[in-house]
This record gives structure tokens, sequence and C-alpha cells, in this order.
């Protein structure tokens, strides 16, 4: 996982920045999509009320890592260039278990969606 340059301290507990790998998709003839994004960091989430809450930095071109800001004092964020500033969508889970691998939750695909084109299993 790349980070943007400058001092970074982290996330606060029960929060992770980790990279994960979508392990299934189920589109709908709605335009929406149902992902399972997984990651061992996952275990570490320590939502808080009725359902968790996170964040999806997508990379500007396919193929490529996000960079992530760099998390500095108060949590501030500290963004990479903009040439190189991931998109960020904010989504709710539909489903997850504390100290589960994986996330789910609805995406809308659109026109210029990549990250969900071209989706296979692993």
């Amino acid at each position: 996982m790349a980070n943007a340059t400058g001092p970074d301290i982290g996330p606060p507990p029960g929060m992770v920045m980790a990279q994960a790998a979508i392990a299934a998709l189920d589109r709908d003839r709605s335009g929406y999509a149902r992902v399972v994004l997984e990651s061992p960091a996952f275990a570490e989430l320590a939502p808080g009320g009725a359902a968790p809450v996170f964040k999806v930095f997508i990379p500007p071109r396919p193929g490529e890592a996000p960079v992530l800001p760099a998390l500095g004092e108060k949590y501030l964020p500290s963004w990479p260039p903009q040439a190189e500033r991931p998109t960020v969508r904010s989504y709710t889970a539909l489903d997850f278990s504390p100290g589960g691998t994986a996330v789910e939750f609805a995406a809308l695909g659109h026109r210029g969606g990549w990250w969900l084109d071209g989706f296979s299993p692993r």
C-alpha cells in the first residue's frame, strides 16, 4: 500500500487503511452491483453504529495501486498530487461480520466506472 509523502501516524484504533480485492460481483438490471471486498485487515475493523461506513480509493488508471493519503496530526489526511490522487467513494456495508475479512456493499455502475468493468473472480 503506497502512501503520500509526509508523516504517517496510521489510522485511529478500529479503522483500517488496506488494499482489498474484489471477491464477488453480482450485477442487476437496474445498474447496481453487489460487491464483496476481501482483505485480512478487515478483521481489525471496529465499526460503531448500525452499519460500518467505509471509503473505497480507486486509482486514476487501471492496473495501478491507489496512492493513499498519509494521516498526520489529528488524523488529517495529506493527499498526493492531483495526477496521482485516487477517486474516493463512500459506501455503507450491506453485510459485515466483526472479525471477518469481507465487506459487502452496493455500487452503481456507470460509464467510465472501469474499476468494476472486466471483473472476474480470483
